[in-house]
């Protein structure tokens, strides 16, 4: 009997570790397949079918030693989410499509979340450095050239879409203040999901280097960052900000720390400020032309940045309109596949729209909790610091680049994403 719980232990470690390295491949692969042989849904069910199977092997394997999972508040928390936003789903229930893809965005995460942290003992940090760095250098050097190598018609030959097509990947996509200026995308679905992604190897990155002080993963820091660059996702990049000044913050003094910490508050808040306040094209125009994805010509914002502060005001009308939510899949990219797409551009009010103020507040209660976790596992004996340093600094950075779009709506951060921080958790034991 042993021997049968050590083999579902090994392989499910071996299919958590295919979702580590072949995710971050997976538009890339779907784009492809589905041009040359077609069926695009079954083809980018793959995922979704070892989720399935690391579901059941992590319920088998719980049942011979519960201490693997802990009911502790993070995850009572977790299942609380979950069920309420089952229940808000069925009472609200009018388009099935848009709630099995809500599903997958908003549940299949936490779920990974709680099997990561039964088979957590399989990933030590060799190996997560591993499926973290290899797959991410990849993909980072093949956004760095992606201008001067991938055109935009060589792109249109193996399945992307040209300007205006739905339901693909753009072949071609430019920065409308710089219409030359490619925004890298490589093997993701966009720049802006290019950009989260490499939020979370370049912060363990700076942490090894700011912990161990070895150059080699300062350059693969700096790598990671010039991918997060090249997308031209200014949300990306103020998310590295902030998580590479909370890695600073972690090695300060207790007293330097916490007014670090203020200071960042701050500054969130004053950055939100501006971007909603009457005087936006005052921020606009201070940024590099690169990082302006609208126009102020005449004087007020217009573009895809008042697009993006338009949708947050909808979306904050639509919240008031139902506080209570409309369901899994109302709003954010599953909202595609319902009669009625809304994009909010920001997470939290797609967590409101879709589940309430009462599933967001969870949401915000579970977050802070795992934050506050990881933040104390840093001194607990026989655990390495870096790794829940590095697991608060990514929930950090992602958390401020979801005020600005849907960022964990992304298939490939939500589930390497949500599986890391699943395996930190379960060091703690």
């Amino acid at each position: 009997m042993t021997s049968t719980y050590s083999r579902i232990a090994w392989w499910s470690t071996i299919l958590l570790s295919a979702l580590f390295v072949l995710m971050p491949f997976h538009a890339f692969f779907v784009t492809v397949s589905a041009h040359f042989i077609g069926h695009k849904t079954l083809i980018s069910a793959w995922k979704e079918i070892i989720i399935v199977l690391l579901s059941i092997s992590a319920l088998v394997y719980w049942f011979k030693n519960k201490s693997l999972y802990k009911f502790d508040a993070i995850n009572t928390l977790a299942l609380g989410i979950v069920g309420l936003s089952l229940l808000i789903s069925i009472a609200n229930l009018t388009h099935q499509g848009a709630f099995l893809v809500g599903l997958k965005t908003n549940i299949f995460p936490l779920l990974l979340f709680a099997i990561a942290q039964i088979f957590s003992s399989g990933f030590d940090n060799k190996k997560l450095r591993y499926l973290l760095f290899i797959p991410a250098a990849i993909v980072t050097v093949l956004a760095i050239i992606q201008p001067y190598v991938f055109h935009p018609s060589l792109l249109l030959r193996i399945g992307y879409g040209p300007e205006g097509a739905s339901g693909t990947i753009l072949a071609g996509q430019y920065i409308e203040s710089a219409a030359t200026t490619v925004r890298a995308f490589a093997t993701l679905g966009g720049p802006n999901q290019l950009g989260t992604y490499l939020l979370i190897p370049a912060l363990i990155a700076f942490g090894y280097f700011i912990f161990e002080k070895k150059w080699t993963y300062l350059c693969l820091a700096t790598l990671f960052s010039l991918g997060v660059y090249v997308t031209y996702s200014r949300s990306a990049l103020i998310g590295l900000i902030f998580g590479i000044a909370v890695l600073i913050a972690l090695r300060l003094p207790s007293k330097l720390r916490l007014a670090t910490f203020a200071s960042l508050a701050v500054v969130l808040a004053g950055l939100l400020f501006l971007l909603l306040s009457p005087n936006q094209c005052t921020f606009v125009n201070a940024l590099p032309k690169p990082l302006i994805h609208g126009s102020c010509d005449t004087g007020l914002l217009s573009g895809s940045d008042k697009q993006r502060v338009e949708s947050q005001r909808r979306g904050v009308a639509t919240i008031t309109q139902q506080p209570f939510g409309y369901g899994l899949g109302s709003a954010g990219p599953a909202s595609f596949y319902s009669a009625k797409p809304l994009i909010t551009e920001n997470w939290y009010l797609q967590l409101a729209i879709e589940t309430g103020i009462l599933g967001l507040l969870l949401y915000l209660a579970y977050f802070t909790l795992l934050g506050r976790e990881y933040y104390q596992m840093r001194s607990r004996k026989g655990i390495e610091p870096i790794w829940p340093s590095a697991g608060l600094a990514i929930l950090i950075a992602v958390g401020v680049a979801s005020m600005f779009l849907h960022a964990p709506a992304d298939s490939t951060l939500s589930i390497i994403g949500f599986s890391l921080l699943g395996i930190i958790k379960g060091r703690d034991k």
